[in-house]
Formats: C-alpha cells, sequence, structure tokens
C-alpha cells in the first residue's frame, strides 16, 4: 500500500478558464499551404508544357488542308433552324415556283420544264412517249369498266377462284 491517494480531476466552473489557454503553432500549417501552393503551380506549368509538346506533334503528323477547304471558310456556330414554319413555308413556295413557272433546262437539247397543270394536259391527250395507248373496249358512257387485258375475262384472270356465270353479278 505504497500508493499514494488518487484525487478526482479538477472541474473549473469559471469562464476563463474553460477553454484551451495554450495556441496551435501556426507555422507547420503556413510551411503545408506554401507546399500545395508550390506544388499546384508545378502541376500547372508541366501540364501546359505537355499541351504543347503534344500539341506540336499533331499538327505535324496532320496533312496540309486541301485548297478546296479553304473557299468555303467554317461558320461560326452550330447551324440552327430558328423558324421552322418560315423554313417550311420558303421550301414550299420555292417548290410551288417550281411546280408552275416554265423554264429552261437545256436549250441545246431544247429541254425545258413547263407548269404541272399544262404537264398532265399534254400527258392526257397524248399520252406518255415510248408507250402503248390504252386500249378502251367500254363503251362511252358505260358504267362497266373493260378489262385492258383479254385475259382477265377469265377466272383465272380476275383472281376468283369460283368460275364467273354470264349474267351473275357478285
Amino acid at each position: 500500500m505504497g500508493e499514494a491517494p488518487r484525487h478526482p480531476p479538477q472541474v473549473h466552473t469559471t469562464a476563463a478558464a474553460a477553454h484551451e489557454t495554450s495556441d496551435v503553432s501556426i507555422r507547420p500549417l503556413a510551411i503545408f499551404l506554401a507546399w500545395l501552393t508550390a506544388l499546384i503551380i508545378v502541376v500547372l506549368i508541366v501540364c501546359a508544357w505537355l499541351f504543347s509538346v503534344l500539341e506540336h506533334s499533331a499538327e505535324r503528323r496532320e496533312p496540309e488542308p486541301s485548297p478546296l477547304a479553304e473557299e468555303h471558310p467554317q461558320t461560326r456556330g452550330p447551324l440552327l433552324q430558328v423558324s421552322a414554319r418560315e423554313d417550311l413555308k420558303t421550301l414550299r413556295a420555292r417548290e410551288e415556283d417550281l411546280l408552275t413557272s416554265a423554264a429552261w433546262i437545256d436549250k441545246d437539247r431544247q429541254l425545258a420544264r413547263i407548269p404541272i397543270d399544262r404537264a398532265m394536259q399534254v400527258v392526257a391527250q397524248h399520252g406518255l412517249p415510248n408507250w402503248p395507248p390504252p386500249e378502251i373496249k367500254s363503251q362511252p358512257g358505260s358504267n362497266e369498266r373493260a378489262p385492258l387485258n383479254p385475259a382477265a375475262n377469265s377466272p383465272q384472270g380476275t383472281g376468283q377462284t369460283t368460275p364467273v356465270q354470264e349474267g351473275a353479278h357478285p
């Protein structure tokens, strides 16, 4: 029993003694921040140098651009469709102008574009070139349609599976 009696730790109840009385050393924190700043600066310098080296290497490896590429300079930014309705209206007006106007396509070969209404009239009157004329077998004014192909009168030509009887209507 040679030990000294233990005393409980003292508890300070005053406000002045209730905080840390010693300060943290600022020197190690300043050294750490200096090294961190220096390291960040070195990394930025190395990245910039590496970027320039790789950029020059890529420029040496790439072929020279075509002279045709220089004729049409690139536009700045993406080409966005600003007004879809106006673009559609412009497109339809251009197409309508092509369909309703006449113009020379090739004067030497005497090829011309004519309005679509006139073209349909010409085809209706004269037919298409190098096409056989249509065979018309029905009487004018009758409601029955005559087949263009005589083989169509047979059951095989009409696609029916049962024979057609004279005077019978399906």
